[in-house]
């Protein structure tokens, strides 16, 4: 081997090592306070959702034919669904020892159903409350005939 040749062969693993930047880790547990807060907005969500398909014209599916609206169909299940909710998180922060302010949604679930109201409102069956792929509260229900 050369001078020329070694002067090459060392400049070749002439690099710098960069340090990494600081990980912080986020705590995925759900406020209790954020949740109290968007519970109320429910009913206003889910009414204006179903004022985008209010020209859906749901007699035309074999359905009711005075039935004119999507918003006819599912009368008062925003503030019924609200109303639901609202009942089962009060209940479960009620069992919750004092000063919790967040819980895994794991444990948020769990206590949901646990303490959904044992009188239901009108139109909503079956209420079940899940979390697909760990990062969603879910709420799957039956919309019952008023």
């Amino acid at each position: 081997m050369t001078k020329k040749n070694n002067k090459k062969r060392i400049g070749e693993f002439n690099y710098k090592i960069e340090q990494l930047e600081p990980r912080m880790m986020m705590n995925a547990d759900v406020v209790l306070d954020d949740l109290d807060d968007n519970i109320f907005s429910i009913s206003t969500t889910v009414e204006s959702a179903l004022s985008e398909v209010d020209d859906l014209q749901l007699s035309g599916l074999g359905l009711n034919e005075s039935l004119d609206s999507a918003s006819a169909y599912f009368s008062g299940v925003g503030s019924n669904m609200r109303s639901l909710v609202s009942t089962a998180f009060e209940n479960y922060r009620d069992a919750l020892p004092d000063g919790t302010t967040s819980v895994p949604l794991a444990a948020l679930v769990s206590g949901l159903n646990t303490n959904l109201p044992d009188q239901l409102p009108s139109n909503i069956g079956n209420p079940v409350f899940s979390a697909p792929n760990n990062d969603t509260l879910k709420l799957d229900f039956d919309v019952l005939a008023a």
